[in-house]
Formats: C-alpha cells, sequence, structure tokens
C-alpha cells in the first residue's frame, strides 16, 4: 500500500480533525458514496478490477441486466433481419411450417410464448429490484414522522437515534438502533431493531411478513404498584385494567363458544407467519410492591416457524438475590393456537441449586415452602 507509512501514523496519533486530514476523510467518505465511490476507491490506492468489482459493478449489475434482457427479448421476436439473411430461429422457423407442418408451428410458437414471457417477467424483476435499490435509502427521511407517530401513541417522548434502509437480494430490510422510550436515561432504551420483509408471503397472506426480527439490547426497570398499577421506570405509569378488553356477552351456543375458544387470534397468527424472531442481550429488572428485586437477562430467545413445524431456543437468567441459569429448546409441530393441539419434544436445562428464593412468600391458603430445590 503506497500510503502505509501515513496511515501508522495515523493510527498512532488516533482521530483528528485538522485540515492536513482532509485528503483522507475525504477519500474515505468518498468511497462509499454512491456516486464517488470508484474515485474515492482510486484515491485509496485500490487497483482498477478492485475498483470495477466492488464499487461499478453493483451499482450498475441493474441496468446491466435490464439492458441484456431487452436485447434478448428483441433477439427471440425479430422476424425481418433473419428472414432477409435466411437463418433458422424461431421466428422464421415458424413462418416457414405454418402451412406445411402446423404442428411444429404451434409447438415453435409457444415454445417462443413461453421464452417472451420469461423474459418480460425477468424484465420486470430487475425493475422491482433496481426501483428497490434506490427507494428503500428514502426511509431515513422518515425518522422524524415515526417519532412522533409512536410519542403519540405511547404518551412518551421517542427518540430514534438512527433509521436505515437496505437491500438484500429481492427483500427490502430495515434497521433502526438506539431507540429511547420515556426520558433520556429511564423507560426503556433498544440497542438496536433489525427487520427483513418477505415480499411474497406478505403479498399471500396479506399480513406483514418477515425472513427475520432481531431485537438486540433492550433494558428497563418495571414497578409493580400493586393491582393493575405499573409503572417503567420513574415515570412511564401504566393501568393495565384500562388497557382490559370488555366482556363478551354470554353465548348460550355451546358450539359457539367452543368454536370462540380454538379462534385463533390475530397477533398469535402473525406471530407463527415470521421465519424467525430473536431477542438478544436483554437486561430488565422487576420490582414487586414490596420492593423485592427480580432480575431477568435474556442472553438469546429464538423463535422459528416453518409451516406447522415451529423451533424455540432460550438461554435466560432469572432469579432474585442470585440469578439462575435457564436453558430450553423445543421442536413443535401444529398451529400455535389451541395450545393442547401441539406435539413435539421440549428440553430444559436448569442450574442445580436451591430454588425456594423463587417461590413468593404470600401464598394462598397460608401455604408455605422451606425447601425446594
Amino acid at each position: 500500500m503506497p500510503d502505509a507509512p501515513d496511515v501508522d501514523e495515523w493510527t498512532r496519533r488516533g482521530p483528528t480533525t485538522g485540515r492536513e486530514a482532509m485528503l483522507q476523510i475525504r477519500a474515505v467518505k468518498a468511497y462509499y458514496d454512491g456516486s464517488l465511490g470508484s474515485r474515492g476507491a482510486r484515491l485509496l490506492a485500490d487497483s482498477g478490477f478492485a475498483t470495477f468489482r466492488r464499487i461499478v459493478l453493483p451499482q450498475t449489475a441493474s441496468a446491466i441486466s435490464s439492458g441484456a434482457l431487452l436485447v434478448a427479448l428483441y433477439t427471440i421476436s425479430d422476424f425481418g433481419a433473419v428472414q432477409l439473411m435466411r437463418y433458422d430461429t424461431l421466428t422464421r422457423a415458424i413462418w416457414t411450417t405454418r402451412l406445411a407442418d402446423q404442428a411444429t408451428s404451434f409447438a415453435l410458437s409457444a415454445i417462443l410464448l413461453v421464452l417472451a414471457a420469461l423474459v418480460v417477467a425477468a424484465v420486470a424483476l430487475a425493475l422491482y429490484t433496481s426501483l428497490g435499490r434506490q427507494l428503500i435509502p428514502l426511509v431515513e427521511t422518515y425518522r422524524a414522522d415515526l417519532e412522533q407517530q409512536l410519542s403519540a401513541a405511547l404518551g412518551q417522548p421517542v427518540y430514534i437515534g438512527q433509521l436505515k434502509g437496505g437491500w438484500n437480494r429481492l427483500s427490502p430490510n430495515v434497521e433502526i438502533r438506539d431507540i429511547q422510550f420515556g426520558p433520556a436515561g429511564d423507560g426503556i432504551s433498544v440497542r438496536s431493531v433489525q427487520a427483513e420483509l418477505d415480499v411474497s408471503a406478505s403479498l399471500f397472506y396479506r399480513l406483514p411478513v418477515f425472513q427475520h426480527i432481531i431485537i438486540n439490547g433492550v433494558a428497563s426497570e418495571v414497578h409493580h404498584l400493586g393491582g393493575p398499577d405499573w409503572r417503567i421506570g420513574s415515570q412511564w405509569a401504566l393501568d393495565l385494567a384500562a388497557h382490559k378488553p370488555a366482556e363478551q356477552p354470554a353465548q348460550p351456543d355451546k358450539s359457539r363458544s367452543s368454536a370462540g375458544r380454538d379462534e385463533q387470534p390475530l397477533w398469535l397468527r402473525w406471530l407463527q407467519l415470521q421465519k424467525s424472531i430473536e431477542l438478544t442481550d436483554w437486561q430488565l429488572v422487576a420490582f414487586d410492591p414490596d420492593q423485592t428485586r427480580e432480575v431477568l437477562n435474556v442472553e438469546r430467545l429464538a423463535l422459528r416457524n416453518q409451516g406447522p413445524n415451529h423451533e424455540f431456543d432460550s438461554h435466560i437468567e432469572w432469579g432474585r438475590e442470585q440469578v439462575a441459569s435457564i436453558r430450553a429448546m423445543a421442536s413443535m409441530q401444529g398451529d400455535l393456537w389451541p395450545w393442547n393441539k401441539q406435539h413435539g419434544e421440549v428440553y430444559l436445562d436448569v442450574q442445580s441449586q436451591e430454588w425456594s428464593r423463587f417461590i413468593p412468600d404470600n401464598l394462598p391458603s397460608g401455604l408455605k415452602v422451606d425447601n425446594f430445590s
């Protein structure tokens, strides 16, 4: 690398904002910029082939594929030039056999129609991918609107550090970083949320279906004040009684009542449609009305769905004075609702220790457990 001594010196001195570093900073920024990427790569001493492979080709791939498909569509449908040149193609063979051998002519016409349909579909797919790659970065401009909508829905200030859109093959993806629900340093903080949409499944089920959803780094304190009253942090008060759904009138028809119990809730139907949901690095602290502290650390909790098959994998730490490690894995078949119609295997690994401290002191009917391990 020609500028290795300068890079070593820059690394030794650390970050700088001086004017002497302007050229290096400009080169690094231009390297990742869509319009100046090739010039930035040349400033960073990339070879011509490396610049083409890493910068130019990804930006022009959609245009190249679209142009090639259009040329292919014109080539397989052209007739005048190949007829004059007496060169056999599908169109000329269809013309020459239209009277003498109609069966062959019909078969060749069907082949030409299928090829044309495939090319048109490929052109439409390339256009969809090209437009998606151009438009998905604009999701960043909706950060302020998303903050306002969430704040209005929750009644608390919401801050989003970064909202970024990207593209992976045929699917758009979104990443949200540094989310804060409630006042700064209080409420609920989320390090990042990543989601990749499954476009074909979403259109089929008419619900948003994601290839994966990853929620990382959630931290919060929850206080139970008694009854339906809860508080998140020190200021966010919740009254769960106000959100309790109204009771439905009694239904004398037993068959209808049974059908209502077996009806799958919409949120549960949405949950089992998602390909993968993963929660990582959660730290939750809860306090009961007696200010007894309880900790729940979720190192990893994952749910994967593939049709009627569901896999669950979790590793959590939970406890009061001392946390206990719990590992659970399950492989189930059947709908998530109703629960009693599922079958499968469950594996549970619980750390060996005294579990009496996890049992509440105020058990009903005067019950008391002195030792449980």
